[in-house]
């Protein structure tokens, strides 16, 4: 009863090392990870180097010619010499009285805009800007046409550096009496 066993024969191929596959996927696991934390600090080291550390603004210089009543309601602002000609959309207005302060805007940039009142802030009169060389920049000789002023008040006006919120000239005036 001797039978004798056959034998298969041996296959030329090594069967998979346990483990094998579970290395494979952590590590390429491990490689995604590495890769998005690379992605996340090229992103943000852009949008630290591309925010937040800007060059010093350099706002507009300059002055009103003159500011005066024209009578008991109006009144006229007369641009002096301002650098760099801005647009007026860059620009906006603040009127003052003793004990209240509204900011006016442009919305547009040509000649007879009138000034847009911020609505958080009380009526004051109204602003009208005029481009007297029509070239829809703020040049000396320009001037602001302010009406619906209170009789008998004193007032300031400032221009100011819209982007930024530097002030860039100011003056007093007052209506006279009615």
């Amino acid at each position: 009863m001797n039978q004798q066993r056959k034998r298969e024969p041996q296959s030329t191929e090594k069967p998979p090392r346990k483990g094998n596959l579970g290395h494979r996927i952590n590590l390429a696991i491990l490689l995604a990870v590495i890769i998005f934390c690379l992605a996340v600090f090229a992103f943000a080291l852009y949008v630290a180097m591309t925010s937040g550390y800007d060059e010093p603004r350099v706002y507009p210089t300059g002055s009103f010619d003159s500011v005066e009543a024209n009578n008991t309601t109006t009144a006229l602002a007369v641009f002096g010499s301002i650098s760099n000609n801005p647009e007026p959309v860059n620009l906006m207005i603040q009127l003052e009285t003793d004990t209240t302060i509204a900011r006016y805007s442009w919305n547009g940039n040509g000649d007879g805009e009138i000034l847009e009142r911020n609505p958080m802030h009380p009526d004051l009169g109204s602003v009208t800007y005029r481009d007297l060389e029509n070239n829809e920049e703020v040049n000396e000789g320009d001037y602001l046409y302010i009406s619906g002023l209170s009789p008998d008040s004193d007032y300031t006006i400032r221009l100011i550096w819209d982007p930024t919120g530097d002030e860039i000239t100011w003056s007093l005036f007052s209506t006279p009496a009615g």
